[in-house]
């Protein structure tokens, strides 16, 4: 019976191979590895190249003298060496061929690397027909990419500091927080999914309590007033593109906050007697419990129902056409942007028309559903339920808060009793 290898059975040592020097004057750095029973040694490639100026320095723990881009290049050989070293120590009997094997599986080196990592989730994305969310991971991967001198890093390479000043990039080229946070995010999934799947192991994490939190911002919730949402709904649009804008702007106000892309989506079959029931779209791929969502026809709903939407078609048909259920999920999701962007476009111009200068998109008006529910009395728990939120710190993001009459006429009641 084998018994667990003890550090002291070998020993693992950064190398730098001068018998190769490369046309850029620089030598391959490469793992030295040393079975001392049967004193004999192997070496395995890195992707890492070096003077040898520079590699003396890096092993020189002195902070003195030393290069920023250097000290990055000494974390990542750190965290290359202590990689090495967790494989040899979880091996049950040592040998070069098995720790070989284990390297090669992608805990270092190799094939399943971040590249192949993002593309793998990408792919799937893209199956499942989450075009939006594979494009959002998409565009993570170039800018994390374009950050690291057009080339994808590997996992190795990235480390809370590392992180902290690829966060200070985005926000230097002009990234939103809210952007930072996406991408960043989505660069934990990976992670996650890397970790899961044994790619990496535990300590190469760079994510976590007293290693790098992903900033969350703040931003400010936005929401139209009453008197705002009143002007809307009584004045009167300029043309009839601003007509339709404001019809769809409605129903989705009206219909429980719901989002343009559900509106897209929603069948015949969705429109249950006096009510619509249906699945997120956004939460319809995840593994989280799928909670319908049931808006209760009213007679404004009824009214856009009766206006645009589809009376003749088959159960599986789509009410309203925004999207052609026989188009590419691609061309889908382009006319749904295109919608968005026509229902945000002529309603700003409306609501300019009428002396509201905020933007009044359709985000608008899910938020300010989220608002009016709970400003008109109802719970949090109930705006909860109505935008089919699984969590109920997202409702309390949409919520903007009460607005200051309702918080002086409260002060005013405080005291009697």
């Amino acid at each position: 019976m084998s018994s667990k290898v003890q550090p002291k059975d070998f020993s693992i040592d950064l190398f730098l191979n001068k018998n190769r020097i490369k046309n850029n004057g620089k030598y391959p750095v490469m793992l030295k590895v040393y079975l001392k029973k049967i004193r004999q040694r192997k070496y395995f490639p890195t992707d890492f190249e070096l003077t040898e100026e520079d590699f003396n320095a890096i092993l020189n723990l002195s902070e003195k003298g030393i290069s920023k881009k250097l000290k990055e290049i000494r974390n990542q050989l750190i965290n290359l060496h202590a990689a090495a070293n967790e494989i040899a120590d979880g091996l049950s009997y040592f040998s070069f061929e098995v720790f070989e094997k284990e390297i090669q599986k992608g805990t270092i080196s190799a094939e399943k690397n971040l590249a192949w990592h993002y593309q793998d989730y990408i792919d799937t994305l893209i199956a499942r027909r989450c075009i939006r969310t594979a494009e959002n991971y998409r565009l993570s991967l170039m800018s994390i990419s374009k950050f690291n001198g057009n080339k994808v890093p590997d996992f190795l390479i990235i480390n809370p500091d590392w992180l902290k000043r690829y966060e200070l990039w985005m926000v230097d080229n002009g990234k939103s927080l809210t952007t930072v946070s996406i991408y960043l995010r989505n660069l934990r999934a990976i992670y996650n999914r890397a970790k899961e799947d044994k790619t990496i192991p535990e300590d190469l994490y760079p994510f976590g309590k007293r290693k790098y939190i992903i900033p969350e911002p703040s931003a400010a919730k936005k929401t139209l007033k009453k008197e705002e949402l009143k002007l809307l709904l009584y004045g009167k649009p300029n043309n009839e593109f601003q007509q339709k804008a404001k019809d769809f702007w409605f129903f989705s106000f009206s219909g429980n906050g719901m989002n343009i892309k559900d509106i897209a989506y929603l069948r015949l079959r969705d429109i249950d007697g006096d009510r619509i029931v249906f699945h997120r779209k956004k939460t319809s791929t995840t593994n989280s419990k799928q909670i319908p969502v049931k808006v209760y026809l009213n007679d404004f709903i009824r009214e856009i129902l009766e206006k645009y939407g589809n009376k003749t078609g088959l159960p599986d048909d789509h009410v309203f056409s925004i999207v052609n259920k026989y188009d590419s999920p691609e061309e889908q999701l382009k006319m749904l942007k295109n919608f968005i962007r026509f229902i945000g476009q002529h309603m700003d111009l409306y609501a300019k028309s009428l002396g509201i200068q905020t933007s009044v998109n359709v985000k608008i008006s899910r938020h300010s559903f989220a608002t009016t529910s709970i400003l008109k009395g109802q719970s949090m728990e109930f705006a909860q339920e109505a935008l089919g939120h699984s969590n109920i710190r997202t409702t309390q993001a949409y919520f903007s808060g009460f607005e200051d009459e309702t918080k002086k006429e409260f002060a005013q009641k405080l005291m009697d009793f």
